[in-house]
């Protein structure tokens, strides 16, 4: 459907203001730009904490696009490459599975791509996908750093658990994607 279709499908189920949007360069949300496809965040579960990534074009920004699109091609669950999260919430990455309409095949990539209706997608915050492991250890003299190995030398580094006894947590300031 075209952009003004679905936001006023959105606004009439309930989400006033809806409007497709991006992220510019500066981490700030913009209408967003005219391309040949979008794909919105229109349902999100849980919405409370989440409601700021409703109409979201999730095509509009490579990583995340580099997902939907071997997922779509290859029919199957893609994690992007690390992004910022618009919730506002840290770094995290995108795992993103395509959906087929009803009843059409799938089987070919011409298929795959004309018969993707949607994709099924599921939020990873890095910072709780490694607490919940390092908890334990809040007293022990440790330190712990996520790599990435397939990112620019320079964007490797995902987390760190600091070493000193009873600190807080902290997370790699989020760069641009």
């Amino acid at each position: 459907p075209q952009r003004s279709a679905v936001e006023s499908a959105a606004r009439r189920e309930g989400h006033a203001g809806f409007e497709v949007w991006e992220q510019n360069a500066k981490g700030e949300q913009i209408r967003a730009g005219r391309r040949d496809e979008h794909v919105v965040v229109y349902y999100i579960a849980p919405e409370q904490g989440n409601a700021s990534a409703l109409g979201l074009d999730v095509a509009a920004e490579s990583a995340r696009r580099r997902a939907l699109t071997l997922a779509r091609d290859l029919d199957r669950p893609i994690a992007s490459s690390p992004i910022g999260l618009v919730q506002g919430t840290g770094r995290g990455f995108i795992v993103v599975r395509p959906v087929f309409a009803a009843g059409l095949p799938y089987e070919t990539l011409e298929e795959r791509r004309r018969n993707l209706v949607g994709y099924a997608t599921a939020v990873v915050r890095i910072a709780d996908l490694v607490q919940a492991p390092v908890r334990e250890l809040d007293d022990a003299d440790i330190e712990l750093r996520l790599y990435d190995e397939t990112a620019p030398g320079t964007q490797r580094l995902l987390y760190v658990y600091p070493r000193s006894a009873g600190a807080t947590i902290r997370q790699p300031k989020a760069r641009p994607a």
